[in-house]
């Protein structure tokens, strides 16, 4: 089995940061939003919030408990044990740096190294698969990584040029084959 270098964006495909979010602005703001009212990457154009709305709520939900995704953890665990090295690749700004690392230790979440910033296109250099929820950063990086995987969401469902993947036992089973693969 082939070692492979791993990218994983974290809000979306490890962390549930969506549903640390919305009950946040449901509570403030009297609305009922669920994740299928996120149609969009852009959450200040689906909620209907201004983007000082939008950044002043994720910086809340960034200091609030935001629960790893179903699997993520032990997926992420038997990769590593798989021999495949793991690289978180997040666009949360500077100031999330120290409560990423934070809930990273608290939670858990094996990896070999954290990478922030934008363009993703130069963080993932080397990286042999990616995982993301963006489309937009998904799109970027047709032409420089080589197996890139969507983590299905609903403002992801237009994008159809990228391997989709509805939960993590699927990635871990797609990364698991590609390992496989001679090639």
């Amino acid at each position: 089995m082939r070692r492979l270098s791993l990218g994983f964006d974290i809000d979306g495909v490890i962390a549930n940061f969506v549903d640390a979010l919305l009950p946040r602005i449901n509570s403030e703001r009297g609305t009922s939003f669920t994740e299928l009212d996120v149609h969009t990457y852009q959450l200040d154009v689906s909620l209907g919030l201004s983007p000082d709305q939008i950044e002043k709520y994720i910086g809340e939900t960034l200091q609030a408990v935001i629960h790893p995704l179903p699997g993520a953890i032990e997926g992420l665990t038997n990769l590593r044990a798989q021999g495949h090295s793991i690289a978180l690749v997040t666009s949360r700004r500077a100031q999330g740096i120290e409560v990423t690392q934070r809930w990273l230790e608290e939670t858990g979440v094996p990896h070999d190294q954290l990478l922030f910033g934008l363009p993703k296109r130069e963080l993932v250099v080397g990286i042999e698969v990616f995982v993301d929820d963006d489309p937009r950063i998904l799109l970027e990086l047709v032409d420089s990584v080589r197996h890139l995987f969507v983590f299905d969401h609903p403002w992801n469902r237009e994008l159809e040029t990228v391997h989709r993947v509805a939960h993590w036992r699927e990635l871990t089973d797609a990364i698991t084959s590609l390992a496989k693969d001679p090639g």
